[in-house]
């Protein structure tokens, strides 16, 4: 069975935590990486920088994206993955605050998930914006095309 990777953007360290044993305690066979903001989010995706030897040609089949980080925000790292074509059918599930009434709607995110994360919830999401590989480990309709350049994260 072929894991994928989910990718977290998520600059609290009890978010990842409570995220990850979500993972943990629904024993959820893919592979769950966790960055702090959006510059290393790029650099994980382009294997630049801190993970320069990692292989370029794997792009996360989800995004978890928090969207208030220092250096850079999920609003702009999103807007960064739209524009290119490796990554710009990514799904991007937007994480929300407790407490902060309806989801604030971003351009290019696929859905919303409120923190804390209810496990049962993201397997819906997972269902609803067409990543159902990830539950099924069926190959997913990604096109595989590079982008002419790749974004600086200066």
């Amino acid at each position: 069975m072929d894991k994928k990777t989910i990718l977290l953007v998520e600059d609290e360290e009890r978010h990842i935590d409570v995220i990850r044993g979500l993972f943990e305690r629904n024993r959820f066979i893919h592979d769950l990486v966790a960055v702090r903001n959006g510059v290393e989010a790029l650099d994980y995706i382009f294997a630049t920088g801190a993970f320069a030897g990692r292989d370029a040609k794997e792009v996360p089949a989800l995004i978890l994206l928090d969207l208030e980080m220092p250096k850079m925000d999920g609003i702009e790292l999103l807007r960064i993955l739209r524009a290119y074509s490796r990554t710009s059918t990514i799904p991007v599930v937007v994480l929300t605050e407790p407490g902060h009434g309806e989801p604030r709607k971003v351009d290019g995110a696929n859905a919303y998930l409120r923190k804390p994360m209810d496990f049962g919830k993201f397997r819906e999401i997972i269902q609803q914006v067409g990543t159902p590989s990830l539950l099924t480990n069926q190959p997913t309709n990604q096109p595989t095309n590079q982008p002419t350049n790749q974004p600086t994260n200066q």
